[in-house]
């Protein structure tokens, strides 16, 4: 079974499990819920709407699919699925978290509106926007704080189609960002953090999900050039670094440490550890070109990779799903292909899949729920799967593990150098160091190079600095080759 091939089985076996009650669709999985001794209890049970383990991130899949395969039949199902998820909202009143409450089902219904052509979806978005907005949750973290709201909020304030709903959306991002910068606080040795939201009372977190990473994405991509948010990225990256090991190679999980003592745990996953900090980082050096948020992120590639090979030595251990399993590291991967330009990585992505789809063969797909079976949802089941499988088959599917960040557009601009190209690498290091945080990305032989700026440059001055720069030709915008995705 080749990659494609596993994509539509995926859409496919969703689309035939999903039950239909009217226009609305929804599915049944297994579920950790939680026990009297701490841990949790695999249950089947009907999913919730949210985007995390619900049938809003089943919707995003199943249109992502529907967009790339033209499959008519997983588009009306993701249609059906995200009416489940806007009653889910309606009835049950969430909060306005990203990955699990309002904010989340308002993204993916703009999204859907854009995948699938279907304006009503933009004026879901839009209502459910503004009950996101007027329940904003309390906690500070990516899957159910206002860091995941703020990230919703900033996709929203791009893409809904009224400018009043796009005002109250910018609006309601710059209140939850100064909210974050005011509550965060400094880290026991350096840098700086926020409390926990599971234990305010116990140490800060590591990590994308509920850690530093997740909150300083956030704030970065609210405010590119803000030297608030740049101050506080780093500050929050300077906390995570101090919790970094060498010899493991990845972050510490300090869900388990306590004042008495506990465990240090070193995963190497999207919720915890080095997949979920490898993407924030990678982004970090995005927005910022700066080397010391590349150099992070090249090794948690490197977990990424060892997590891929553990599993593959221990197959019953095999779990593929984004939250705790391969599909996370198979993101990374792609991420890192295109962040770095470095083809070699989209190729070992696609290689880890085809070696878990080997171990896989006919059976069950392994999801992130321990002791349980499979699971529909985007974080933990099928859909996520289905969404890590689909970007290696096509480029342009968005990453699922940044979680709506990668809104903030970087600009490629090319420079002429004069003359024959003698000292080409002196000369372009020197072109390239007239930007703070810019990137080369190819030089030809003759002297042409292409260059990208960071997201919070003021892309005219860059031009007047480059172009007015010594050996320089001239320096101009690549209208053709603009970066919409970084």
């Amino acid at each position: 079974m080749n990659c494609a091939d596993a994509v539509a089985r995926i859409a496919g076996t969703l689309v035939k499990e999903a039950l239909w009650d009217g226009e609305r669709a929804t599915w049944f999985g297994d579920e950790i819920v939680p026990d009297a001794s701490g841990g949790g209890t695999p249950v089947y049970r009907a999913v919730g709407g949210d985007l995390y383990g619900g049938t809003a991130g089943i919707a995003l899949f199943l249109a992502r699919y529907a967009a790339v395969a033209d499959d008519d039949a997983a588009a009306r199902t993701a249609r059906a699925a995200l009416a489940h998820a806007v009653t889910w909202v309606d009835r049950t009143r969430p909060d306005g978290s990203l990955l699990s409450g309002a904010a989340g089902v308002a993204a993916a219904a703009l999204d859907l509106a854009h995948l699938l052509g279907d304006e009503h979806h933009a004026l879901q978005a839009a209502r459910l926007m503004r009950v996101a907005v007027r329940h904003m949750p309390a906690a500070v973290d990516l899957v159910a704080g206002r860091a995941g709201s703020l990230l919703a909020l900033l996709h929203l304030a791009r893409g809904l189609p009224e400018a009043d709903d796009r005002a109250l959306a910018a609006a309601s991002a710059d209140a939850a960002a100064a909210g974050l910068i005011a509550q965060s606080r400094p880290g026991p040795v350096t840098g700086r953090c926020w409390p926990s939201d599971a234990a305010p009372d116990g140490p800060a977190l590591c990590g994308l999900a509920h850690g530093a990473s997740g909150v300083a994405l956030a704030l970065l991509e609210w405010g590119p050039a803000d030297p608030r948010a740049l101050r506080i990225a780093e500050e929050a990256a300077a906390f995570e670094r101090s919790w970094f090991s060498e010899e493991q190679g990845t972050w510490a999980d300090l869900r388990d440490l306590t004042p008495e003592g506990g465990d240090v745990a070193w995963p190497s996953l999207w919720c915890h550890g080095a997949v979920g900090v490898g993407a924030a980082r990678l982004r970090h050096y995005d927005l910022t070109g700066r080397e010391v948020y590349a150099a992070e992120a090249g090794a948690a590639v490197d977990a990424a990779l060892r997590l891929h090979a553990s599993m593959v030595r221990h197959p019953s251990a095999l779990d593929l799903s984004i939250c705790h399993g391969l599909a996370g590291a198979v993101e990374l991967l792609l991420d890192a292909a295109a962040v770095f330009g470095q083809p070699v990585l989209r190729m070992m992505a696609g290689e880890a899949v085809e070696i878990a789809l080997d171990l896989v063969g006919e059976g069950e797909w392994p999801c992130g729920v321990p002791g349980g079976g499979e699971n529909p949802s985007l974080f933990l089941g099928l859909a996520g799967i289905g969404s890590a499988l689909l970007r290696v088959v096509d480029a342009r599917v968005p990453s699922t593990i940044l979680a709506y960040a990668g809104g903030a557009v970087s600009a490629r601009v090319i420079v002429q150098l004069t003359g024959p190209p003698g000292n080409l690498r002196e000369r372009v290091e020197a072109v390239r160091g007239a930007v703070p945080g810019a990137r080369v990305e190819r030089v030809s032989p003759r002297g042409r190079i292409l260059l990208r700026l960071p997201a919070g440059a003021d892309v005219q001055a860059a031009l007047t600095v480059l172009g007015g720069s010594d050996g320089v030709d001239y320096a101009e915008l690549d209208t053709a080759d603009t970066a919409q995705e970084p």
